[in-house]
């Protein structure tokens, strides 16, 4: 029985879509398009400014808005859900980009 290499088990494993850090920054100007299409019809900009709000690095307001594309089933291509990234992160969080996964 043939096994295969461990980088194809690696591959396997990593979400499709993750922005690396070298990964392009999207466009927050077609992120807040996509955002109002597809975001507010479930909440309003409380989630982003409230005290207590979850999100709290890059990578978790990454895999927030990459489940939030699964879960609701818009349909963003990736290059979609990195404008919303960078939409939110511009508008709301601010993170550093180095922070990426």
């Amino acid at each position: 029985m043939r096994r295969a290499p461990a980088s194809l088990l690696l591959l396997a494993l990593c979400p499709l879509g993750a922005p690396a850090a070298d990964a392009p920054p999207g466009n927050p100007e077609r992120g807040a398009a996509l955002h109002a299409a597809h975001c507010t019809g479930c909440h309003g900009d409380e989630v982003y400014t409230r005290p207590d709000r979850r999100i709290r690095s890059f990578p978790a307001l990454v895999r927030r808005v990459q489940a939030c594309n699964r879960n609701i089933g818009a349909g963003m291509t990736p290059a979609q859900v990195h404008d919303v990234i960078a939409y939110l992160n511009r508008r709301y969080y601010r993170f550093e980009r180095k922070e990426a996964p």
